[in-house]
């Protein structure tokens, strides 16, 4: 359905990218682990046959959460990561930002994500800012 070159990510007019300011300086190896196994088996692999699914969820028009789960065991941590992002009519899958709702699992504080990755989408759909490859993901 979509290859790994279709993965973008959104880059402000400051030259800063959300998603990958998060990915890079928020978490750490094996979670950035998780979040390229699930961009690659799920996200990639089915596009928006994912919606409706425990993996991803709109959440506003055009803006899409992608949900990652995991429970590691023995020390029974649970990650709970959320992804915001939207698709190109041309397939390509734009990554907006992301947070780790593992941390606060408060209302306020996914709202707060939630309006965040709306103004991104909205700043990029006006014209503030770009997409680029997210090949920093799969090197």
């Amino acid at each position: 359905m979509h290859s790994l070159g279709d993965v973008m990510t959104y880059v402000n007019i400051s030259g800063n990218s959300p998603f990958r300011n998060w990915y890079s300086h928020e978490l750490d190896f094996d979670m950035q682990a998780l979040v390229r196994e699930a961009i690659t088996n799920q996200l990639v692999a089915r596009g928006r046959s994912l919606e409706d699914t425990l993996w991803l969820k709109s959440v506003y028009p055009d803006l899409y959460q992608l949900r990652i789960k995991k429970s590691l065991k023995p020390s029974r941590v649970r990650i709970l990561l959320r992804i915001y992002l939207c698709f190109e009519d041309n397939d390509e899958i734009v990554l907006l930002s992301g947070y780790n709702k593992g941390i606060n699992t408060s209302r306020e504080i996914q709202s707060g994500e939630i309006e965040r990755a709306i103004n991104l989408l909205n700043d990029w759909r006006n014209g503030n800012g770009r997409i680029e490859n997210a090949e920093f993901l799969f090197s």
